[in-house]
């Protein structure tokens, strides 16, 4: 008997301490939020699991290297992603074809079914009521209204909350995740709200009666003013997810940008900065946005985060030596929100990554563009650069090398006096 208590305890501990570790950091502290930069898939991630590659030392690193990044997204309550691809459709379906974007172009991008669903369910395997995806963007539109509709009905098999496609109606209305209950008695924490938008390159606009996506057009660079029917829609889904009780997300999709000051240490233009600070001001938790492929700074906004550009997190891309080095680096930025205030945002953790821009020989382009949790010196640099673009917000980010295995950036934010 003593003998098979030796046996079975530490069997017994062993399985409980992983499902402690699983859950261990969504249940720490308040809700947790993950976003990410945006996801340009165009690959199955499943290609490379054939047995014929199961000894490939290259894939091996990069299963590993996906896994962390995987488990680290499955510990938050609620993760974020934008779709950067068009859904692949049947050679039966009419396609509409954007100007120059026909499927011989680098910057086609589509990706089937299957591959999908592989990221979602068998990869990453996100809980039930976990994830949410924004899906207003340029490249949405790549196969036309199938495209459009047809990822729509993926995501409604699938059950996760698609935001900014649709008719107008549905394309604008925020997207919800229910309410969880909180570690208080009686305690719910609010549901989560996530309300996209796209500026610029966006070919099929949402109307009312046609399919597309839910646009946020600039009307006068000079004067710096967007469209003042797409301010006011938005402003009214932010009003609308905010009498729910929900943690509001916004999402922009920006292509509206001048490029030498893009590229002068990471520019940002007026109109937008002027636009995420009126989202917080009508009643947005958080606004974050991508389109510039590449890491933007960050600003804490009457006590709420404003995220001008996460850049990639999936960037598989057909183009090869064709962008900058900073493309292939970004972070997972981690929200923490207060216990007894759910829309009391306390702390930020950022995570830095890198996406491998050379793919394994054996399976170059499936395995291009995959993020990889960074190692010391780059974490570091990435920080580092992250502090130099957020300062002019007034953006204080801590690097806290206090697990040397996994630097991070820090911010904490005061609670409103």
């Amino acid at each position: 008997m003593k003998q098979r208590r030796r046996v079975v305890w530490p069997a017994l501990f062993a399985m409980l301490l992983g499902l402690f570790c699983q859950t261990s950091a969504a249940q720490t502290g308040g809700h947790h939020i993950l976003l990410t930069g945006q996801v340009m898939l165009q690959h199955n991630l499943a290609t490379y699991d054939a047995p014929g590659y199961a000894n490939n030392v290259e894939l091996q690193k990069i299963r590993r290297q996906l896994d962390s990044v995987f488990a680290l997204m499955r510990s938050s309550d609620t993760v974020i992603l934008e779709l950067e691809s068009a859904l692949k459709i049947d050679s039966t379906q009419a396609r509409e074809v954007e100007p120059g974007r026909d499927k011989d172009s680098d910057f086609f991008h589509e990706v089937d079914r299957d591959s999908i669903v592989d990221l979602i369910t068998r990869k990453i395997r996100f809980a039930p009521n976990q994830a949410m995806f924004a899906a207003a963007n340029n490249h949405v539109s790549d196969n036309g209204v199938p495209g459009i509709t047809s990822l729509i009905t993926l995501f409604q098999d699938l059950n996760i909350p698609l935001a900014g496609v649709g008719d107008e109606l549905a394309a604008s209305a925020p997207r919800y995740l229910p309410v969880k209950s909180g570690k208080l008695p009686g305690q719910q924490l609010a549901s989560v709200a996530l309300i996209a938008f796209a500026t610029d390159k966006v070919k099929l606009q949402a109307k009312k009666t046609a399919v597309g996506v839910n646009t946020l057009s600039v009307t006068d660079d000079t004067a710096n003013t967007v469209n003042s029917e797409d301010r006011q829609r938005i402003e009214q889904s932010i009003a609308k997810a905010r009498k729910q009780q929900a943690i509001v997300v916004a999402y922009h999709h920006n292509h509206h940008w001048n490029q030498k000051q893009v590229n002068l240490a990471g520019g940002i233009e007026q109109w937008r900065l002027d636009f995420a600070h009126y989202c917080i001001e009508r009643g947005a938790d958080v606004y974050f946005s991508h389109g510039e492929p590449r890491l933007q700074g960050i600003e804490i906004y009457q006590g709420k985060p404003i995220f001008y550009g996460l850049g990639n997190f999936f960037f598989q891309t057909r183009k090869v030596n064709f962008y900058q080095p900073e493309v292939w680096e970004s972070v997972m930025a981690e929200l923490e929100y207060d216990d007894a205030n759910p829309h009391t945002i306390r702390s930020i953790k950022l995570t830095p990554v890198v996406l491998n821009e050379n793919g394994a020989q054996a399976v170059f382009m499936q395995t291009r563009g995959l993020p990889a949790l960074a190692d010391d010196a780059q974490a570091r640099k990435i920080l580092t650069t992250l502090q130099s673009l957020s300062e002019k917000f007034g953006t204080r980010i801590d690097i806290d090398d206090s697990n040397p295995a996994a630097i991070v950036g820090r911010i904490r934010i005061a609670k409103a006096s």
